[in-house]
């Protein structure tokens, strides 16, 4: 439907969405939707809104407020709110603007998560497939074909996946970050000795700096990244090689066989040998 209001110009559209009590028990489910074209008098206010909203801005600027920082979002960047929380946006020049009010699933969790790395505002790493993803729903309502549920709920786990591995870098960045440097790093080297100390200073970076990117672009400590590597080695030899479990331990880059058992254990449930044996 046409969409009006203060600041709202031509073309602008809208829809509402009732979902099932099929996706409200078990998918991401969407409430509304929306394309809008607007001018310097657009601006929202709310002391609160059941749901989460995504709000990408394709071109101008648009300036929101929200837990006390004020955050500026230019072309090709998202902003992500929690919308149960006062908050507020506007547009400061004019602009144009996809968005999307979900809730549902693991939106909460997915939603502090994301806040957590980056913040409201997150630049996707490729945003011609992140506008992809939302277009289908809009042409869906437009074209009085919606989206299924199933497809939509996979729509918007698949927009809150490429924000929550966003590159710091931002959007058409062409180098590798720091952590991607180190990552890259490890997986050739995982067998060495890698410390925080020595996987920092490869990138002039001091650990506490180094760890705190790296948990922020990644969900893992570098320590957690180095045994994730390791053990992933090990599946590998163990599926692959009739080596002993004692030589796997130490061409995984472990140096304990009791250390690499127990770590195994804890992160498949299964010990070496179980794993070894299971059938896939």
């Amino acid at each position: 439907m046409k969409a009006t209001g203060d600041g709202i110009l031509e073309k602008s559209v809208f829809y509402f969405h009732t979902a099932s009590s099929f996706a409200q028990s078990l998918l991401f489910y969407l409430d509304s939707a929306g394309h809008f074209y607007c001018d310097t008098r657009y601006y929202v206010h709310r002391d609160s809104h059941q749901s989460f909203l995504l709000f990408y801005v394709h071109t101008g600027k648009c300036m929101a407020r929200y837990e006390g920082r004020t955050y500026t979002i230019e072309p090709g960047k998202a902003l992500l709110l929690d919308c149960h929380r006062p908050h507020e946006y506007r547009a400061v020049e004019p602009s144009e603007i996809y968005w999307i009010h979900f809730n549902g699933n693991e939106s909460r969790g997915l939603f502090e998560e994301i806040f957590s790395r980056y913040g409201a505002v997150v630049a996707p790493r490729n945003t011609g497939l992140f506008l992809s993803r939302i277009l289908p729903i809009l042409s869906g309502f437009q074209n009085r074909t919606p989206v299924p549920e199933p497809n939509v709920s996979c729509r918007i786990h698949c927009l809150l996946a490429d924000l929550l591995t966003a590159s710091c870098e931002g959007p058409g960045g062409a180098g590798r970050t720091p952590v991607q440097t180190t990552m890259e790093y490890i997986e050739e080297n995982y067998k060495e000795d890698l410390s925080l100390e020595r996987i920092a200073a490869l990138v002039s970076l001091s650990p506490y700096h180094f760890s705190r990117m790296f948990k922020q672009e990644t969900g893992f400590s570098p320590h957690e990244y180095v045994l994730t590597v390791r053990i992933d080695a090990a599946k590998t030899l163990l599926k692959t090689t009739g080596l002993s479990i004692k030589e796997i331990t130490y061409a995984a880059g472990f140096h304990s066989e009791a250390h690499f058992v127990s770590t195994f254990k804890k992160r498949t449930q299964l010990t070496p040998t179980a794993f070894r044996n299971t059938v896939f």
